[in-house]
């Protein structure tokens, strides 16, 4: 947990397939709220702060 600028950690992947499933998991976790994605490689997506500010707090 960095209290950096707001941003959600989501695995740079290029399947399709694998990226559907993580898109699928982001949902989930939006509904949760109070997990952080944890993975080896990340990126934060601007786009996905901007939607879903109170979610995004784990860079």
């Amino acid at each position: 947990m960095i209290s950096s600028p707001l941003c959600c950690l989501v695995p740079l992947i290029n399947d399709t397939n694998q990226q559907n499933i993580r898109n699928k998991e982001l949902t989930q976790m939006l509904k949760s709220k109070n997990k952080c994605l944890t993975r080896v490689r990340y990126e934060c997506y601007k786009l996905f702060i901007m939607l879903s500010r109170d979610f995004c707090k784990c860079c």
